[in-house]
């Protein structure tokens, strides 16, 4: 039970946020009105959305705290300086009667667009508790006119086949419910199939729909007709139709040295250059105008040109050319426009010119930055001073030379001293970044990498860490590709990544680790080195700009050591007398290991949402390894884990000593997630959560016993927690409180597992500090 002092605080400050949120009184307000409680539709179809039709409401109630204080009303009524009214509170919103109506007439407009014409809409105004109005609005919606017939009138033969071909991909087909927002989605589809067609001229004003709506069984015919371009007779000043003409790409202008203020007259060089694609009677052309020196080299710029000569005009090539262009770091804005050069009228077809103009950025850069760092849950400061050549061999490479250095606390295994402020670790380091807009291949990739985004990446760098327990150098080099398939696809293959790493232990944590009875640990904490090769895939389906529903998946797997390993067995070569091979005398790590992560995003409102997440991961060390490095280890707990633990504090399995307060790494990893998001005051956003998982390890170990993954009892081993967290939502920056308590704790007594809350005190909390969302 909570103690008596405890209990009447709790008890007092819920009774004074109820009181300031209802305490708005009825003599201060009730002079204008009532104030707007809530708002509430109701209606009798079911596939109706609810979410849209809100939208009409004319207006919305205060914002509430937790569903229930209104505390931006309370500051706007009970606060007389002016600078409190305007940035933490807002007037009240009075009911008001000509609003229901006006939204009453605006939700029958809209179920009159999407099919219902004889749709009935009544309102009831009820008392609510803290004696403001609620409003319903009751939808009677009837039986909505469905389309009978769908007919198209195209009297332009070739606009017609293309028309005719795409037939199943239309929105609009006999049998769906009469749909006005459907008919202007269809409108935008068709013009952007006839854009990436070559239609380069054709717009949605040449779609226009006819409704014959005079029959009894609330059925429509509907006709779509395709209108033709009309242009004055210059003899006759009258106008007459003519053919829809579709457009072939011709040469291309670029110009490299692009600047919005210029002199009257500026004399470019040109460079012309023949495009990859040409017909024999007519070789399209490149120009590239310059100053100077040409900064960007042509075949740079090919590889982001999708408007190729002898091609149809594209919208979508356009597009991506647009895109791909602005995405070089050396530039900073691109034009783009096209003009008509020539029209065939009796060959259905014209030419098109593209210009293609190109403002650069600086070259080299030098920057400093600073940053807030959360590993694992642990909070950091660090900065970095950074330079950055955007175009290195002048075909859009970026290479950039990082110094870094910062300060995080961690978790300690005997007594130290902080540096500053409370942090305990400190660590500095170099790192030099390649970045190519191409895969790095000896293969000419022209045809089959444009439409991937494709890079290559070299990375190197030494990391130096002072930690209490140890002190580690890390010097790393990777080499890989990344590219797109489609837009919610994207691939990274790093076929070698290699990681040597050397530690210093502080005596006590020698000693520590010689007096385990099981000697993988100290493997964990000694020299040794990493080679990788890895592959990651990655599933985004993340719309932009729209509230809906989406899906994340990641998958990694990767592997070490294992040609080395086969190199060593083939030769022979001999092993150490700990029955071991080496490279450079370290011992070098053999395992594979594989990770997912899934993340289901529902949208409920505009800004409410439910986060579901499924993460694990296995990891089997073999051959020349007996554990997995340190690095390569899985561990749970801590901020963007499970809550209710501090970081790398769970498990393995039911191991329970409260005297090991060190590091808890597993070999298997299981973990899911549930949050509900939702707005509270502003810029305050709240969350609440709860969290379930735990790590295991694949064999017995004798300093962690009750450690080992097993099929049968794992259930029994899930731990679960829970809690409600505060997000300071500044746009460009969050940053993030979650508060958690354990409800399951494997580590206990199977009888003894589940929390018993009446026992709940506030020590029992857990407090979680990040930056950003957890997932």
């Amino acid at each position: 039970m909570l103690n008596k002092p405890r209990s009447l605080l709790l008890l007092s400050f819920a009774c004074l946020l109820l009181a300031t949120s209802s305490c708005v009184s009825s003599k201060k307000v009730q002079r204008d009105g009532y104030i707007l409680d809530r708002n509430k539709i109701k209606t009798d179809n079911k596939d109706l959305n609810i979410e849209e039709l809100e939208g009409f409401i004319q207006q919305k109630p205060n914002r509430r705290v937790l569903g229930v204080f209104r505390l931006s009303t309370f500051f706007y009524e009970r606060f007389k300086p002016r600078w409190i009214k305007e940035s933490l509170g807002k007037k009240p919103v009075i009911l008001d009667t000509v609003a229901i109506h006006t939204s009453m007439r605006e939700m029958k407009l809209y179920l009159a667009a999407k099919g219902y014409f004889h749709a009935e809409i009544d309102k009831e105004i009820k008392k609510s508790w803290n004696d403001g109005r609620k409003v319903f609005y009751h939808i009677e919606s009837g039986t909505p006119y469905t389309l009978r017939n769908v007919t198209y009138s195209i009297s332009d033969e070739q606009l017609e086949e293309f028309i005719n071909k795409d037939k199943e991909n239309s929105l609009i087909k006999p049998g769906i419910n009469y749909d006005a927002y459907k008919l202007d989605d269809e409108r935008y589809r068709l013009t952007a199939h006839l854009r990436n067609q070559g239609y380069y001229y054709f717009n949605r004003d040449f779609i226009q729909y006819k409704v014959d709506s005079n029959l009894q069984s609330k059925q429509m015919d509907l006709l779509i007709e395709f209108l033709q371009p009309r242009v004055r007779d210059q003899e006759t000043g009258q106008t007459k139709e003519k053919r829809h003409l579709r457009y072939r790409m011709n040469d291309v202008t670029v110009n490299t040295d692009y600047k919005i203020m210029v002199d009257e007259y500026i004399p470019y060089d040109t460079l012309v250059v023949p495009q990859w694609i040409r017909e024999p009677e007519k070789p399209y052309k490149y120009y590239f105008l310059y100053l100077d020196k040409l900064r960007i080299t042509p075949p740079t710029i090919d590889r982001f040109i999708f408007l190729r000569g002898g091609r149809f005009y594209s919208v979508n090539n356009a597009n991506l050319t647009y895109n791909r262009l602005s995405n070089l770091a050396i530039s900073r804005f691109v034009n783009m426009h096209l003009e008509p050069v020539e029209e065939f009228p009796d060959e259905g077809y014209g030419l098109l010119n593209a210009y293609i103009d190109i403002g650069r950025n600086p070259v080299q850069v030098f920057s400093i930055e600073a940053e807030g760092t959360n590993t694992g849950g642990f909070l950091g400061m660090g900065s970095n001073f950074v330079y950055t050549n955007r175009n290195l061999l002048r075909g859009g490479e970026v290479f950039s030379i990082k110094l870094k250095g910062g300060l995080e606390m961690q978790r300690s295994f005997g007594e130290s001293t902080p540096f500053f402020l409370g942090f305990n670790t400190v660590e500095t380091g170099i790192e030099a970044r390649l970045n190519l807009p191409k895969l790095f291949l000896p293969k000419r990739q022209h045809k089959y990498t444009r439409h991937a985004a494709p890079s290559t990446t070299f990375t190197t760098g030494l990391n130096f860490q002072l930690r209490p327990d140890y002190t580690r150098y890390i010097l790393n080099f990777s080499f890989g590709y990344e590219w797109r398939e489609t837009i919610t696809k994207s691939h990274v293959l790093i076929p070698i990544e290699m990681n040597s790493v050397r530690i210093f232990r502080s005596v006590e944590f020698s000693d520590w680790l010689n007096d385990l009875q099981d000697p993988r640990l100290i493997y964990q904490y000694t020299n040794h080195l990493v080679p990788l090769s890895r592959y990651i895939f990655t599933y985004n389906n993340q719309p932009v700009r729209k509230n809906r529903d989406f899906f994340f998946f990641r998958s990694n797997v990767e592997s070490s050591g294992n040609i080395l390993n086969l190199y060593d067995r083939l030769l022979d070569r001999p092993k150490t007398d700990q029955d071991f091979h080496t490279r450079f005398g370290i011992r070098y790590a053999q395992f594979v290991r594989a990770e997912t992560d899934f993340r289901y995003y529902k949208f409920l409102s505009p800004s409410r949402n439910l986060v579901v997440r499924i993460a694990g991961g296995v990891g089997i060390p073999f051959g020349n390894s007996e554990v997995l490095p340190v690095e390569k280890g899985f561990y749970a707990g801590g901020a963007n884990g499970i809550r209710g633990w501090e970081i790398r504090s769970l498990g393995p399995g039911s191991f329970s000593d409260q005297e090991n307060q060190y590091d808890k790494m597993g070999e298997v990893w299981m973990e899911g997630n549930v949050e509900y998001r939702f707005p509270m005051y502003s810029f305050l956003h709240g969350a609440i959560f709860a969290d379930a998982g735990n790590i295991w390890m694949l064999t017995e170990n004798i300093d962690f016993p009750g450690g080992k993954f097993d099929a049968s009892t794992f259930r029994e081993e899930i731990a679960i927690s829970s809690g409600f967290g505060f997000r300071v939502d500044l746009s460009f920056f969050i940053f993030r409180v979650d508060a958690a308590i354990k409800l399951k704790n494997p580590a206990k007594e199977p009888d003894d597992r589940w929390v018993d809350l009446s026992k709940f005190q506030l020590r029992d909390i857990v407090w979680n500090f990040g930056i950003g969302y957890p997932f």
